[in-house]
């Protein structure tokens, strides 16, 4: 009493999954029988039964209902063929349940087709002692292929590929001649449109097909998203093994490099190296098996060439020479942001200390007042950049600018650590709600990278709290 679900529309178009359970729950929950990544989707959205010998299809109170071919379910009788939607998600049902199994498969996409009303359970009397019009219970009877997943004796019931490719002939010889025109031409298109991309990839070799590590990009010219770095699977745009190379002009201020750096290795902090015009300027952040975000690097302005082109290099030192092999990594998000310096001040240099110092003693009053000191204390080092000889402020500002912005990255890491492990286990999303809200006041500037992070984390949060909480009433309402 086996049964196969094809999803054909949502998220996971294209995957089929193959259950031998006498019961299987579907739905947004990870720990269901059958998990649909569709948020649209309640936790526990529907089920399918064996009840009498067939298979029965049950809504669970869903916020978003569950539909049969098109009509509202609550319990209704399966066929193979049949349609099921849940939220974004649609799928097609196929009972390997009898000695046709094939003859039904085969017959399933002209049967969902012609099949125009849903085959409701019947009402009082439709079972032998049942007056009531209650669903049999289940028989202990049934005999089940084990394990969810495996198709076990209903594998041998399927088809020949010489089978199906001589009824896929016979089918479309019986076509009309606008039907058999329409295929041929949806064929041609798809056709010219792989070739297409085969052609733009060989004359833009950018794409991402060849590796770019001997090529340097005009920064001006990096498209917003694009990812840059190494892959084995194409989570990159743009294939550059060993290093990722940009120039950009410098006319004389202060600049500053901000990046977002993956990986789906452990990417150690060091294993990316950056340089400025071949000298090695820091370390690249570290990478867990994912995207860190919001990472920055001063670039001190000796290393830099007024009004010229200056090249910037992400080097990858994982990789092995001999062997060719490397750490997959990647980046994107690239911004390379310079100041312009102001006429030299010291007494406004002093100024701007001054406040800063008294904002970084006040910061465990007040969240947002560890940020607001950084910032004064880059514009008081703006003002003193400008000086050929540099006061004993300037090394002050330095050394507490440092000590700065170390304690605000700290902070705005483990927040967001905190946010991401209450996020991952969904039992207490007040409280990752809350490690955002918290994380908006120590980066209150709105362009700043991290409250651009946290608000849309926040948005996307809140979004799920809503549909949960529709869910619990929908469940709340149903019982």
């Amino acid at each position: 009493m086996g049964f196969s679900i094809r999803i054909i529309e949502g998220p996971q178009r294209g995957e089929e999954y193959f259950f031998a359970d006498a019961e299987v729950v579907a739905g947004r929950e990870e720990s269901n029988s059958f998990w649909l990544k569709d948020k649209q989707c309640s936790r526990k959205h529907f089920s399918i039964t064996i009840e009498d010998g067939r298979h029965v299809l049950r809504d669970l109170g869903s916020a978003n209902g569950t539909l049969l071919n098109g009509q509202p379910a609550e319990a209704e009788y399966l066929e193979t063929g049949d349609e099921i939607r849940a939220g974004a998600t649609a799928m097609q049902f196929t009972a390997l349940d009898s000695s046709s199994t094939d003859k039904r498969v085969l017959q399933a996409a002209d049967q969902q087709t012609s099949r125009t009303n849903v085959r409701r359970l019947q009402g009082p009397g439709s079972y032998p002692g049942s007056g009531n019009g209650a669903l049999p219970k289940q028989t202990d009877e049934v005999t089940l292929h084990p394990g969810p997943g495996k198709l076990g004796e209903a594998r041998a019931k399927l088809p020949s590929a010489a089978q199906i490719r001589e009824r896929l002939i016979h089918g479309f010889a019986g076509l009309s001649f606008r039907m058999k025109a329409a295929i041929v031409l949806s064929f041609s298109a798809i056709l010219a449109g792989f070739l297409g991309w085969i052609l733009y990839s060989i004359l833009n070799p950018e794409s991402g097909w060849t590796d770019q590590s001997n090529r340097s990009f005009d920064y001006s010219a990096i498209k917003p998203g694009t990812r840059y770095g190494y892959s084995h699977s194409g989570k990159v745009d743009v294939q550059c093994k060993a290093q990722c190379q940009f120039r950009f002009p410098f006319t004389g201020g202060v600049v500053t490099v901000v990046y977002d750096i993956g990986s789906s290795d452990q990417l150690g902090k060091g294993d990316i190296e950056i340089l400025i015009n071949d000298h090695v300027i820091g370390p690249a952040a570290a990478a867990w098996g994912k995207w860190e975000s919001c990472n920055s690097i001063d670039i001190p302005r000796d290393k830099l060439l007024k009004d010229s082109e200056n090249l910037l290099v992400f080097r990858n030192t994982t990789m092995d020479e001999e062997t060719g092999e490397a750490k997959p990594w990647g980046l994107k998000n690239l911004k390379i942001i310079e100041d312009a310096i102001p006429n030299p001040s010291e007494s406004r240099a002093d100024e701007k200390f001054r406040v800063a110092k008294d904002r970084y003693n006040a910061r465990k009053r007040e969240e947002k007042a560890l940020f607001l000191a950084w910032k004064d204390l880059r514009e008081a080092k703006l003002y003193l950049e400008g000086m050929e000889s540099k006061p004993l402020l300037y090394s002050e500002v330095t050394s507490l600018l440092r000590t700065v912005t170390d304690e605000l990255e700290k902070k705005g890491a483990e927040l967001f650590f905190e946010y991401k492990m209450y996020r991952s286990g969904q039992d207490d999303l007040q409280s990752a709600k809350a490690r955002l809200e918290t994380l908006l006041k120590y980066f209150p500037e709105p362009n700043s990278c991290r409250h651009r992070l946290a608000k849309d984390e926040l948005i996307e949060l809140k979004e799920e709290m809503d549909m949960m909480a529709e869910d619990e009433t929908a469940a709340s309402g149903g019982e």
